[in-house]
């Protein structure tokens, strides 16, 4: 807390775990999932390798529009899934 308030960030913005993406689509069903392709228009497949990838692969995968375009399918800001360091 103290490092966060000398550097002027939040907390999350200094320590985070993995993008939370993954805990959103764990929970998707595939009906859920091509609903999100459909809105998108990212092939299903692609979306559901986000169950698996971790931040570096996260950005070479996948663009920042893209991702929030997910992010608005699923109901969700970009901000609620992923933080920007």
């Amino acid at each position: 807390m103290k490092i966060a308030k000398i550097l002027n960030k939040r907390v999350e913005d200094i320590f985070y775990d993995e993008p939370i993406i993954r805990d959103f689509l764990r929970n998707k069903t595939l009906g859920e999932l091509d609903e999100v392709s459909e809105l998108t228009g990212i092939e299903v497949n692609r979306i559901t390798t986000l169950r698996k990838l971790d931040d570096s692969s996260l950005d070479k995968e996948f663009s920042k529009e893209e991702l929030i375009k997910i992010a608005n399918a699923l109901g969700l800001s970009f901000e609620e899934l992923f933080l920007e360091v």
